[in-house]
């Protein structure tokens, strides 16, 4: 055999991976819940769809919980079926809002043109606003159609009619001409500027067998444009705003277009108590994903039903069983039941039931419950039911002899922290740790408990609907309280002038009061009435103090303290010697001890039994307004207006020590009963707690608009009350400083409050001359943290359209004509005019519901168009979630000094290389004077094969008088094509346009791709000419080159590179061929195979699915026929050699290292040859050559002289061919 005519033909098994850069989601399935399904895509960098796709690849994701991907079908890989599609873009001056939207536009032109086939498939252009343009007639060439796209500009109305109808520039009128499957895709982001003809554009659509896909950006689509697309086949899509969905809707709708479908990926969901699921999908390796959200809505939710929800015993004795039986039902789904429990065991589950138990949907179970208590005390507990049920499920009993409120935990649970609920809404409010039965008071704060105002009495079911005030604010907080049947039980009224003071008596039944009618009236709360006064002070006295020998001290106006034996209701003693107002004076632990302060600036301790103090204690600086002592009676403290806290030693009579503070003078002081917390109320209503060994200050609140008159701590140090000229008592819990409870009652000041010493009872005194003793429940609750009441706060305001000329209409986009001030998004339900001029006004976009973020602006886009001339007045209502808004609208209607009398000049059809000019006036002036006219200019979208040879100049324009311009069209390409021409005209504040269309024409192209006749030798290489008749004009009509698929019998020809291997389907080899473009007549492309013995002695060579690319022509094709020369006889028949015998085995290992083994087959007893290439298919080594019998035979052979590389092994036996992969990797 003669080595050079052996060639080594080379199959590169060229494996591309694309890697994936977009990942898009659409429709998600529940309908076989709990199995979920979703059509996706994943396209390239390019927007090529990828296939193959494996179930592996993908990772789903519900509300941050993996799924368990269950599978992944994808489409085969069939090759896309041609379309003639149009792409329709709004160009209107809204355009240019958004995002901006034009962006989007461009977006999706582009996603659209680099991811179609071009060649097999076309695509045209057209632009709208208030008229219609072919920016690019069909074409295969992508530049062309990127460059249309990059040239889109936003200017002027929205008329769907002219994007639509218009009999030369129109979609339709572009579609209906396309080859393929037809494909409108229509894009705008606002309403037509005319009532939209559906039913025309429907039928001519039908007609022309046109589907049509409509897509609204930022807005919700009109009816108008959901019916084109249903009638026609289409599907729509709206309020698009995201650059990513806008290009993941044009890959869906290209794929549909081309009759694929997307991937469809199914993963196993779960039951569970969240209905809406956010669902993310992703390729990690290509850190690319998806989101989207579905609602599962509540049938998937398994619930219980339980009745009944509490129940109450009533009044059990001890040892006495009483017994209740309950159900339970599964309400959507099936639940299962794992545990009933009590934990109080003196109530007990009677039912045998055994768990975990199922409950089927709509099945239930009955059990009985017994209460058998041990004592009398009142009890309360919960049933506790545990399941996979979306809620906790309790049943709250109770029941006993005594009542004891005491056992009781009440807890905020809604709204408790964090919320946001809207002003004028109904808002659940929900407690618990009390039974449904008890009922309770609500109350809530805007200004973290500084105020509370309430919600409601005594009530009942752990839950309220509430109607939310119309009060926004940032600091709210719910307080509830288990309910008393009043707070204010009694209300004393004895004095005839304001109260200062009060003391409880040592009996808990009496009650002391001082005022500024001089006196110290005493009254017995159980008669409810004053029975004795003591009079003796001349000025209003200041301060009561009882000791435990039920002997009292006051203090007064007039300077003195009187000593009062309460025993007999005389004055025993007068103490003297402060020179001014005495504020206070308390007893001490002892029933000797006595301590007072003044107006003098002096602290005193006095022995009463002496009637003399001690050396005055004068480190104050100004008035002393209040003081205590501590439980031990070894120290007091004091305050007053020099904003200092002095500490003094009781058994030395001296100073220890002081604190000052950055605040109003100090007003009220008290020490527990505990002795580590002091409490300091100021003039400006702030309250500070402090440390009473460490002296540091532990918390500071505003406890008060208005001065804080008195405060105490109750007698367990659980809680403190306070007093303000704001008319309220609030009691705060020491724990965390929340407020509780307010009291409200008094109408003025209140001056004094005072806990009886069993906590269980509070006095207040007031400038209302009154006495009140509450009662006070400890049990109570606020929310944890702050939430809101929010409210939008939509403001607009009145608009001027200006002056618009009859005939024409001016669309004017109002930024932020409505602006949300509130904190709270809004929403606005509808806009409408009304009003005499309504018919002459129109909203364009956006289409109601509009949801406005808080703190943000939306613009409408508004439409004045006259009918008659003069000042056009309406009014635009728009309506929000809490209220209507009315705005003024008006503009002014001009009859026009210029007439335009024609909006679109027709051009014609014009060849190629050829040029035609016209003569048309468009404007005429119909005024009395002359008018200027500045200019006339073509403005787009083509200004390249459109142009004004004159009348583009200035000129007047006399009174009755039109002018030409002179128009001319140079076709540069194939198609239609229109522009727009612009006047501008001198004091007139508006521009006339008209269009201009034209169309070019290619002369009469006849070209043939044809395959000539060829014959050959097995073995031998054949060139085959593929001619391309008729391409001298192709490159001047814009053909860039020309594709054809060649289709022959794989078994006689093998191709040989640079002619790819093509693809072998159903017995024949398909190879794509492209034949550049030269300006000759005839182009001969030349095909080299290799000739080999096959299953025939010749086969066809058929040319075909030829198209061009830049301009559609049509091809003819002509087959050519190849016949091989040395044909193997035997008695006069074909000899035929059966192929399928023949056999080359993988390589293994692969990859391999030292060595590799393999296994052929040879068939025939003729010549073989076993070949080792690189990559590139250049020779390394033979491994076998010569002649064998037909037979299997084993190889094995070494690598170690081989370099690492992917190599291939090439084996030929006769005219049989075959070739397998391998990598050499050596250690």
């Amino acid at each position: 055999m003669n080595r050079s005519k052996i060639f080594i033909i080379l199959f590169l098994l060229n494996i591309y991976f694309a890697e994936a850069q977009k990942l898009s989601l659409f429709r998600i399935d529940t309908d076989k819940f709990p199995i979920v399904s979703a059509d996706i895509f994943v396209a390239d960098n390019s927007g090529k769809l990828i296939k193959g796709l494996n179930a592996g690849d993908l990772s789903v994701y519900e509300n941050g919980k993996k799924r368990k991907v269950i599978s992944l079908d994808c489409p085969t890989d069939i090759e896309p079926m041609p379309i003639s599609s149009v792409l329709t873009f709004d160009i209107s001056g809204s355009m240019n809002s958004g995002a901006p939207n034009i962006e989007l536009v461009k977006a999706a032109g582009k996603v659209w043109v680099n991811s179609m086939p071009l060649g097999k498939s076309e695509c045209g252009i057209t632009v709208f606003n208030h008229y219609s343009f072919i920016t690019q007639d069909f074409t295969t060439d992508k530049d062309l159609l990127l460059k249309a796209i990059d040239n889109i500009k936003p200017r002027g109305g929205t008329d769907y009619n002219e994007a639509f109808l218009n009999v030369l520039t129109g979609n339709i009128s572009l579609a209906k001409k396309g080859k393929a499957r037809r494909v409108i895709v229509f894009l705008t982001d606002g309403v037509s500027n005319t009532e939209t003809k559906e039913a025309e554009i429907i039928q001519k659509a039908k007609e022309n067998n046109i589907t049509i896909f409509c897509i609204a950006v930022g807005l919700k689509i009109p009816m108008s444009l959901k019916n084109i697309a249903q009638s026609t086949g289409g599907i729509w899509f709206e309020k698009v705003v995201d650059p990513k969905e806008i290009e993941a809707i044009y890959l869906n709708l290209l794929e549909k277009s081309q009759g694929g479908r997307p991937c469809e990926l199914k993963w196993e969901s779960e039951i569970d108590c969240d209905s809406i699921r956010n669902v993310e999908i992703s390729m990690k390796a290509q850190n690319i994903s998806a989101n989207s959200t579905y609602n599962l809505g509540f049938e998937f939710i398994p619930t219980l039903e339980i009745n009944p929800q509490w129940f109450s015993f009533g009044v059990v004795q001890p040892n006495e069983k009483v017994l209740k039986d309950f159900q339970i039902r599964a309400l959507s789904q099936n639940v299962q039941i794992t545990k009933i429990d009590i934990p109080n065991s003196e109530f007990k589950l009677e039912t045998q039931l055994n768990f975990p138990m199922i409950l089927n949907k709509s099945e239930s179970i009955n059990f009985r419950i017994s209460f058998q208590p041990t004592d009398t005390l009142f009890k309360n507990s919960k049933i506790v039911i545990s399941s996979n049920a979306c809620k906790e499920n309790f049943i709250y009993i109770n029941g006993g002899a005594k009542k004891d409120d005491d056992r009781y935990e009440l807890t905020v649970v809604h709204p408790n922290g964090g919320e946001r609920i809207k002003a004028g809404s109904k808002a659940n409010i929900k407690w618990s740790g009390v039974p449904p039965e008890q009922p309770v008071d609500l109350f809530y704060t805007i200004n973290n408990g500084f105020d509370w105002e309430k919600i409601g009495n005594n009530i009942t079911g752990n839950e309220y609907l509430w109607q939310v005030p119309d009060t926004l604010s940032e600091e709210c907080l719910l307080r509830v309280s288990l309910a008393s049947e009043v707070d204010e039980s009694i209300k004393l009224i004895g004095h005839k002038a304001r109260i200062n003071t009060i003391e409880w008596g040592n009996d808990y039944n009496t009650i002391l009061s001082g005022g500024t009618d001089k006196k110290i009236s005493i009254f017995n709360i159980n008669q409810k009435k004053k029975i004795a006064e003591l009079t003796g002070h001349n000025g209003k006295v200041n301060s009561v103090s009882v000791n435990k020998n039920n002997i009292a001290a006051t203090a007064s106006d007039d300077g003195t303290i009187k000593i009062w034996d309460l025993n007999n209701q005389t004055l025993t003693k007068t103490l003297y010697g402060h020179a001014n107002i005495v504020t206070f004076a308390r007893w001490i632990n002892s029933n000797n001890l006595l301590f007072s302060g003044s107006y003098d600036s002096d602290i005193r301790i006095w022995n009463v039994n002496l009637s003399q103090s001690g050396k005055p204690l004068e480190n104050h600086s100004g008035s002393i307004f209040s003081g205590d002592h501590s439980p031990d009676g070894l120290f007091i403290v004091s305050g007053g207006e020099d904003n200092k806290l002095i500490f003094w030693d009781v058994k030395s009579n001296s100073f220890v020590s002081e604190i000052s503070v950055a605040n109003d003078s100090i007003i009220s002081i008290d020490w527990n009963k505990k002795g580590n917390l002091i409490a300091c109320g100021f003039s400006n209503g702030q309250v500070n707690i402090y440390d009473a060994d460490t002296k540091n200050e532990i918390k500071t609140f505003n406890a008060h608009r208005n001065s804080s008159k008195s405060l105490e701590f109750s007698p367990d140090s659980k809680y403190l009350a306070t007093s303000s000229e704001d008319w309220t008592i609030k009691i705060w819990d020491t724990k965390n400083y929340e407020i509780i409870k307010e009291l409200k009652g008094h109408y003025g000041a209140v001056n004094c409050v005072k806990w009886r010493n069993d906590g269980l009872k509070i006095a207040s005194c007031s400038d209302d001359s009154t006495i009140i003793i509450w009662d006070f429940l400890a049990i109570s609750d606020v929310s944890d943290s702050l939430w809101s009441i929010t409210k939008s706060e939509i403001s607009s305001f009145d608009i001027d359209m200006g002056e618009e000329y009859i005939g024409f209409y001016k669309d004017s986009v109002v930024n932020n004509l409505l602006f949300n001030s509130g904190n709270s998004n809004g929403v606005i339900k509808n806009i409408h005019l009304s009003g005499l001029n309504s018919d002459e006004f129109e909203i364009v976009s956006p289409i109601p519901p509009i949801i406005i973020n808080q703190n943000a602006g939306q613009s409408l886009e508004i439409r004045f168009k006259p009918k008659s001339a003069g000042a056009k007045v309406s009014e635009i209502i728009i309506e929000t979630e809490s209220r209507t808004i009315k705005q003024k609208i008006s503009a002014f209607a001009i009859n026009p000094e210029i007439e335009l009398l024609s909006n679109m000049v027709d051009l014609g059809a014009v060849a190629l290389g050829d040029t035609r000019q016209r003569n048309v006036a468009l404007l005429k002036n119909k005024s009395s004077k002359a008018i200027e006219i500045l200019s006339a200019e073509i403005i787009g979208p083509d200004r390249e094969q459109f142009k004004i040879m004159s009348g583009s100049e200035r000129y007047l324009l006399k009174a009755g008088e039109s002018r030409e311009l002179l128009l001319e069209f140079s076709p540069k390409r194939v198609g239609k094509t229109s522009t727009e021409i612009e006047f501008r005209i001198s004091n007139i504040n508006k521009t006339f346009s008209a269009m201009i269309y034209g169309e070019g024409l290619g002369r009469e192209v006849k070209i043939t791709v044809e395959v000539k006749d060829v014959s050959a030798k097995s073995s031998e290489i054949v060139q085959i000419p593929l001619y391309l008749i008729g391409g001298k004009d192709l490159s001047r009509l814009g053909v860039t080159n020309v594709h054809t698929t060649i289709r022959m019998n794989p078994t006689i020809l093998l191709p040989l590179q640079p002619l790819p291997l093509g693809v072998i389907m159903e017995n024949q080899r398909n190879i794509d061929i492209n034949i550049p473009i030269a300006d000759i007549d005839t182009i001969i492309t030349f095909l080299n195979f290799l000739a080999t013995w096959g299953n025939a002695e010749e086969t066809d060579i058929v040319p075909e699915n030829t198209y061009t690319f830049g301009q559609n022509l049509n091809v003819t094709e002509v087959a050519g026929k190849f016949r091989l020369e040395d044909i193997c006889f035997s008695g006069g028949a074909r000899l035929y050699i059966d192929t399928s015998w023949f056999y080359l085995s993988e390589i293994t290992p692969n990859p391999s290292n030292d060595y590799m083994n393999f296994t052929y087959n040879i068939i025939e007893n003729s010549s073989y040859e076993i070949l080792l290439t690189d990559v590139s298919g250049g020779y390394v080594m033979t491994i076998e050559a010569g002649t064998k019998p037909a037979g299997l035979y084993n190889k094995t052979i070494s690598l170690k002289n081989i370099a690492n590389g992917v190599y291939y092994l090439i084996y030929k036996n006769g005219s049989l061919l075959d070739i397998k992969k391998f990598v050499l990797v050596k250690n």
